[in-house]
């Protein structure tokens, strides 16, 4: 598997840029480039949820009617005029090849 050092300088710069971007509710020129109308999700639990103390601890939610409780970290959450929330994860991939889920270190993606 590829080393880290890369995945996790992209999140630290995207989650920079974006806080900036999410303190005047804007959004980023890439979100306008790709039609997506959202902008960063003010919340006061965000850099918990984010784990930005490096707790591990993340967030966890119950869905009531199956009894399933799923927990994580989270990279950014993006709200839309509806108040609909997109739970976001960065990638970072460093490749000539052309991006795709069916490459070999893609598959844990898909879950």
């Amino acid at each position: 598997m590829p080393g880290w050092a890369l995945n996790s300088a992209v999140d630290h710069l995207l989650k920079n840029e974006f806080d900036l971007l999410r303190k005047d509710g804007k959004r980023h020129a890439l979100m306008k480039r790709y039609g997506i109308n959202a902008v960063p999700f003010k919340h006061q639990d965000l850099p918990e949820w984010r784990d930005d103390y490096y707790k591990y601890k993340g967030i966890c939610t119950l869905h009531q009617p199956t009894n399933l409780e799923i927990c994580g970290i989270i990279d950014d959450i993006w709200v839309n005029p509806n108040n609909q929330l997109y739970i976001v994860d960065y990638k970072a991939t460093s490749t000539s090849k052309e991006i795709s889920l069916d490459d070999e270190y893609k598959q844990g993606y898909k879950r």
